[in-house]
């Protein structure tokens, strides 16, 4: 199956069912797709393959190639993916050889996240609405967050003289001899 755009969208062609290994667990699933552009008149490709499925269907392992006509040759990026019998994703492996784990709760929720087998947070706890109420570093700093009674966050317990970043979850920090309490202002409307 191909799609084409005229609006100078990449053309992408999807693959079903025509992996050697269908009869584990691929039939009905997408193999491969090809999304494909010109670059100076040259085209440029991008092939995702999913290489093995679980018996859920879900993907195990992915292949990612870019192919440049100025390079001539394919370059590829494989990954993995495990995940638990409830279906959360546990294990994700990266082509630089970097690994994520995830760890779980018994309602589901996300209770730690490590790294080539370093703890990145750890000890997640939640507010009864769904809230993250604290969460401890893996240099065993607690991030605190408390709620209004609107469920905003009113209040931030962060350790001083760190230095972390938050979004991507490593945390750079020296241990605090204190710790600062910031309240937010509630929203005026």
């Amino acid at each position: 199956m191909a799609v084409s755009y005229s609006d100078g969208t990449p053309t992408i062609e999807r693959y079903y069912d025509k992996h050697p290994n269908v009869s584990q667990n691929g039939k009905g699933r997408l193999y491969y797709n090809v999304t494909y552009r010109y670059e100076g008149g040259n085209p440029a490709f991008l092939r995702t393959i999913v290489d093995q499925y679980d018996a859920l269907g879900r993907p195990q392992t992915q292949t990612q190639s870019f192919y440049s006509h100025s390079g001539g040759v394919w370059q590829d990026y494989t990954s993995t993916m495990s995940y638990d019998l409830a279906g959360h994703p546990t294990g994700e492996g990266y082509p630089s050889s970097r690994t994520v784990g995830t760890t779980y709760s018994l309602s589901g929720r996300i209770s730690g996240l490590s790294t080539n087998s370093t703890t990145l947070v750890s000890s997640l706890s939640y507010e009864a609405f769904g809230g993250l109420s604290s969460e401890t570093y893996g240099n065993s700093l607690i991030h605190a967050m408390s709620y209004n009674s609107r469920l905003q966050p009113s209040e931030f317990t962060l350790p001083t003289d760190s230095h972390f970043s938050h979004q991507a979850m490593i945390c750079l920090a020296t241990t605090p001899a204190t710790s600062v309490r910031r309240k937010s202002r509630p929203l005026k409307r």
